[in-house]
């Protein structure tokens, strides 16, 4: 996943990116401020569980965070 979103071009020629583990637990810790952003540019992330980058293992699988309590799984 992280291969195919480093892969991804958006129309403004921005490259995508999927963030580590360590970066979405510091967003989380920014949630209220984040959240506030979010709400005044009337954002369309509507997800509760986020993907990221950090591997939990040698195969595919990857650490989620859970933005509603900041639960970590995989």
């Amino acid at each position: 996943i992280a291969e195919s979103c480093n892969n991804f071009v958006f129309s403004n020629n921005e490259k995508g990116y999927l963030p580590s583990l360590g970066e979405l637990v510091i967003a989380y810790k920014l949630k209220t401020e984040i959240n506030q952003c979010l709400n005044i540019i009337g954002s369309i992330f509507k997800s509760n569980y986020y993907a990221s980058s950090t591997r939990y293992n040698t195969g595919a699988n990857r650490w989620d965070l859970k933005w509603s309590d900041g639960d970590i799984t995989n």
